[in-house]
């Protein structure tokens, strides 16, 4: 290609004084032909050099990122019927059969069961029937944790509901001088009818515990005794927590101690079929 080149400067080349190029036309027309095929020669070389040089950096990459042969047994398909019928070892149970005999248990509550933890409570119980799930709502009135209950029924579809409801209503309406034994008792009772519409089978409402002050006893009373007779209109069973007396009260005179949450915990534990009164356990682990 250079030779070519050089004789096309030696027959074409520009007068300086008219800028007009002498050439030989021919000659010229020749040579430019056969630069024009070198150089379209020379440039599908280049590209077929670059493109193997591609090719070759492609597979070094994937030999590099190429995962080991690991073998594994082959992956295996069932239907949820096949698992359904699946025998449980030990034993004959399926495992639809062992599934449907767990009771799901679902307790909502206040600040009142705050000492009685979810695990220590579940092995009081034959979990393998039976599981109770505590949902904790510190603070909260009959009107709140009914708004809360609302997750409880989607997430755990319990069978048994128990409620422990009411203090924070006694409180917080006497301190607005507002009181009234009625309406604090229709709140707890609602949680109930909640329940019911949502397909619970057997629900329970805690009587509302004793605490310090004269000023709460009458209220208190008048309360669970209008409970008690709508648990008996509504097919609703109801919890009698008058073991609990103000000895069992925490210092603040509302909260229960360490005797006060074994009582609560046994009270609610008899609820549950499968309560297992032998196995002893301190409730009051904070």
């Amino acid at each position: 290609m250079t030779d070519c080149y050089n004789r096309f400067q030696q027959l074409a080349f520009v007068n300086n004084e008219t800028g007009v190029i002498n050439q030989d036309d021919d000659t010229v027309a020749c040579i430019s032909q056969t630069l024009s095929q070198q150089q379209e020669t020379l440039r599908q070389q280049i590209n077929k050099q670059l493109l193997t040089r591609q090719q070759q950096q492609n597979q070094h990459y994937q030999k590099q990122n190429k995962q080991p042969q690991i073998s594994k047994r082959p992956a295996v398909v069932i239907s949820e019927k096949q698992v359904e019928n699946t025998i449980l070892r030990p034993g004959v149970k399926t495992y639809a059969k062992a599934a449907a005999n767990i009771t799901n248990t679902v307790i909502v509550t206040d600040s009142m069961c705050r000492s009685i933890r979810n695990t220590i409570f579940n092995s009081y119980l034959d979990t393998s029937k039976e599981q109770t799930t505590i949902h904790k709502f510190p603070g909260a009135t009959a009107s709140q944790i009914k708004h809360y209950s609302a997750y409880c029924f989607n997430e755990n579809i319990p069978t048994n509901m128990i409620i422990v409801a009411g203090t924070n209503d006694v409180a917080y309406d006497m301190n607005n001088g507002i009181a009234d034994p009625n309406t604090i008792a229709n709140r707890v009772v609602e949680i109930a009818k909640q329940a019911d519409s949502n397909g619970v089978k057997n629900i329970f409402i805690a009587s509302i515990m004793k605490r310090k002050g004269e000023k709460y006893k009458c209220i208190i009373d008048d309360i669970n005794l209008i409970i008690r007779i709508a648990c008996m209109q509504n097919n609703v069973y109801f919890i009698d927590n008058n073991n609990i007396t103000e000895f069992d009260l925490h210092y603040d005179g509302l909260h229960l101690n360490a005797t006060g949450t074994e009582k609560l915990a046994i009270n609610l534990l008899k609820c549950c079929s499968s309560y297992n009164p032998y196995l002893l356990y301190d409730f009051d682990q904070r």
